[in-house]
């Protein structure tokens, strides 16, 4: 994202738009935004798009490392209870 956005944050942070509307945002939202040029909402939606797989790849990030942790924590466990 560039600075051709920049003119529309005033009205994101108006709207009080949060991550999970932010992420929820689709071409007919723009107008609550006052995104009405084309080539400004391309741009918006790409970012948003990026936004979106960013958090869809970060969340399996953290689902995989947990899972992780929890056999490493049980197997810890194991080995205690039955001094393996």
């Amino acid at each position: 994202m560039d600075d051709t956005l920049l003119p529309y944050i005033h009205f994101m942070l108006k709207q009080e738009i949060n991550g999970h509307r932010l992420l929820s945002t689709t071409v007919e939202d723009l107008p609550v935004f006052n995104i009405d040029k084309l080539g400004h909402q391309e741009i918006f939606m790409g970012a948003v798009d990026l936004l979106r797989e960013f958090v869809r790849v970060a969340a399996i990030y953290v689902v995989r490392n947990f899972i992780i942790l929890f056999c490493f924590s049980t197997t810890i466990w194991i080995v205690r209870i039955f001094n393996f």
